[in-house]
């Protein structure tokens, strides 16, 4: 075991990965979602890798909130998303997505934009619920985030564990959203 130690001492690979991510690992992860977003992604300057999701969006909160700013948060959630809002400082407003199809309001997901907040944290398909929203539901959440100028924080890990007939349609596929939404 020392002599294979002192071999791979004097090899490339054996510190820790530079912090936003092994260079080989943000290409493949760029090709990989290129090839289901269908456009292109520059390895280094879309994509930050991060020890698990969870520390991936609270990089995303800390990234677009400031202390005081609040981020919609839609209900159900996944647990740590009203956690992440307010470890950031920030404060959720919990919009409820209705059963028995987990669809939102559209006046209530206004009212809540209306209150001006940083970001909407999108889980699709929703943790826990299952919801796939449908690209017209994306395309008036888009709406509300250019007319209120929001982020969005995606949370897409389920992305292919969709059935016929639903579909899932990347956030930042969307006209105008690439630029405003953090995946």
């Amino acid at each position: 075991m020392c002599d294979r130690l002192a071999e791979v001492s004097h090899e490339d690979y054996h510190q820790y990965a530079i912090t936003w991510g092994a260079q080989n690992f943000r290409e493949a992860l760029a090709n990989k979602q290129e090839k289901y977003m269908g456009f292109p992604i520059d390895p280094n300057k879309n994509i930050v890798v991060t020890c698990g999701s969870t520390e991936a969006m609270m990089c995303a909160m800390m990234t677009v909130c400031d202390p005081g700013d609040k981020v919609v948060v839609l209900s159900p959630f996944y647990e740590n998303y009203g956690a992440d809002a307010i470890l950031s400082d920030a404060k959720p407003i919990y919009v409820p997505l209705h059963p028995p199809l987990f669809n939102f309001d559209k006046k209530e997901l206004e009212d809540a934009f209306k209150q001006h907040p940083k970001a909407l944290i999108l889980c699709n398909p929703s943790n826990p619920c299952g919801k796939v929203f449908s690209e017209e539901e994306l395309e008036y959440i888009a709406s509300l985030a250019v007319k209120y100028d929001t982020y969005v924080i995606t949370d897409e890990v389920y992305e292919h564990i969709v059935y016929a007939p639903y579909k899932h349609i990347y956030f930042a596929s969307l006209p105008g959203m690439f630029e405003r939404t953090i995946s």
